[in-house]
C-alpha cells in the first residue's frame, strides 16, 4: 500500500521496526504491519471447526481494519493500544505510534529519530568535506593556508605599526603585540581547530618579518620624503662651480705636463669639494673662476646642479637600508630629529619584539602547549 512522500516515520504495530522503505500493509486506522509479521500471522493455524452447519447466506468480507486487529491481537508479547489500536509490546508503558501512556493514561508528544543509516546520508556529504579539510589542515597544505593567512595579518599590523610611526614621529612598541596577534590570529582563521605547533612557528616567524618590515617601510618613507624635499631644494654654491673649473685646469696641467698629487680616495673626474683636489690646481680655478662673466659660469653651474641631482638619486636608492640600520642605535622624536637610542631602549624594542613573535605562536598553534606531546 504506497503513501505519500514525505509523510511520517512508519513503525510496525508488531514488531516496532521502522517500515517507512519496507514492503507493508496500512489498515483503514494507520496502523501499519510489514510483510514479515503479516506472513508470520498468517501461517499460524486456524481453530478447528464444529461440526458442520447448513451453508448460511454469505456474509460481507470484513474489513482490513479488523484484520489486522485480529492479526495484532493474536500475536504472542504484543497487545493492542488503547488509545490509537496500533500494536504494542506486553511490557511496553509508551505507546511509540501516538506516544499513550498506559500508566497515565494519557499521550505524549512522540518524536521519531531516524534510523543510523538515514543520518548516515544525509550527513555524508558534510563528513565528508570535514574530513578532507581537516587531512588538508594537517599537511604541507595546511601550512601554506597559514603562511598565507598569517601574511595577511602581518601585512595589516606592519601597516598599522609604520603609519603610527610616520604619523607621530614616535615608535610605540606594543604595537608589535598587535602584529603578533593579527598574524597569528589570521594564520588560525585559515586552519581552525586542525590548528598545531606547526603553523604557531609559521605565524611567529611571518610575524618577526613583518614587525622589521614595517618599522623599515616607516623609515623608508621617512627617507624618501627628506631626500625628495633636498631634490627639490638643490641650490648650486660657488664651490661646486669652481669644482667644475678646477676639473678643466687639471686637464690643462696634465697637458702641460704638471702633475700634482691627489688626496687620498680622490679621482680627478669625480672631485667636487675643496678638499679633493690639490691646492694649486684649486687657487688656478678660483683664479680663472672670478675673471668669468655670469654668462660664462652658467654651464658649469648646470653641470654641477644635474650632478648633485644624480648623486641624490644613487643616494636614495641606499640610502632607506643605511637609514634603517642606523635608526636600530636610535629613535626619533615628533620633530623627525634621531636621538642616540640608549641601551635599556634597545633592549626594550627586542623585548616587544618576542612579546609580538611568542603572541602569533600561542595564537596561530590554537593554544596548543608544545610540550604537551
Amino acid at each position: 500500500m504506497a503513501d505519500a512522500p514525505g509523510s511520517a516515520v512508519k513503525v510496525c504495530a508488531s514488531c516496532s521496526k521502522d517500515v517507512s522503505k519496507l514492503p507493508r500493509t496500512k489498515d483503514a486506522k494507520g496502523r501499519y504491519l510489514c510483510q514479515e509479521c503479516l506472513a508470520r500471522l498468517k501461517q499460524q493455524p486456524a481453530a478447528k471447526p464444529s461440526a458442520a452447519k447448513p451453508a448460511a447466506k454469505a456474509a460481507a468480507a470484513p474489513a482490513e481494519a479488523d484484520v489486522l486487529g485480529k492479526l495484532l491481537a493474536d500475536t504472542p508479547g504484543v497487545e493492542l493500544c488503547p488509545n490509537c489500536g496500533g500494536g504494542m509490546q506486553v511490557n511496553s508503558k509508551i505507546c511509540i505510534r501516538c506516544g499513550f501512556n498506559k500508566e497515565t493514561g494519557k499521550a505524549t508528544k512522540v518524536q521519531v529519530e531516524l534510523a543510523p543509516k538515514e543520518k548516515g546520508e544525509k550527513s555524508a556529504v558534510g563528513q565528508g568535506i570535514a574530513a578532507a579539510y581537516i587531512a588538508l589542515a594537517d599537511g604541507p597544505i595546511g601550512w601554506l593556508f597559514a603562511a598565507g593567512g598569517a601574511l595577511i595579518g602581518g601585512i595589516i599590523g606592519g601597516g598599522i605599526y609604520a603609519y603610527v610611526m610616520n604619523s607621530s614621529g614616535y615608535e610605540i612598541f606594543p604595537i608589535a603585540v598587535l602584529v603578533g596577534f593579527l598574524a597569528g590570529g589570521c594564520g588560525w582563521l585559515t586552519v581552525r581547530w586542525s590548528a598545531s605547533t606547526s603553523h604557531g612557528v609559521i605565524a611567529a616567524v611571518i610575524a618577526v618579518l613583518c614587525i622589521f618590515g614595517g618599522r623599515y617601510f616607516a623609515v623608508s618613507q621617512h627617507v624618501e620624503e627628506l631626500v625628495d624635499q633636498m631634490t627639490r631644494n638643490v641650490r648650486v654654491e660657488d664651490e661646486q662651480i669652481i669644482a667644475m673649473v678646477a676639473r678643466d685646469v687639471h686637464q690643462d696641467f696634465s697637458k702641460q705636463g704638471k702633475n700634482y698629487q691627489w688626496p687620498e680616495d680622490s679621482v680627478p673626474s669625480e672631485a667636487f669639494y675643496q678638499e679633493e683636489f690639490p691646492t694649486p690646481i684649486w687657487d688656478e680655478a678660483v683664479s680663472r673662476f672670478e675673471k668669468m662673466s655670469e654668462a660664462a659660469k652658467a654651464p658649469k653651474r648646470q653641470q654641477a646642479e644635474s650632478e648633485l641631482r644624480a648623486a641624490i638619486e644613487e643616494f636614495k636608492e641606499h640610502a632607506a637600508d643605511m637609514a634603517f640600520t642606523d635608526s636600530l642605535n636610535q629613535t626619533t622624536t615628533s620633530r623627525g630629529v634621531f636621538r642616540r637610542r640608549t641601551s635599556s631602549a634597545w633592549v626594550g624594542y627586542i623585548r616587544w619584539a618576542i612579546a609580538g613573535l611568542v603572541v602569533a605562536f600561542v595564537v596561530g598553534s590554537g593554544f596548543n602547549n608544545p610540550f604537551s606531546d
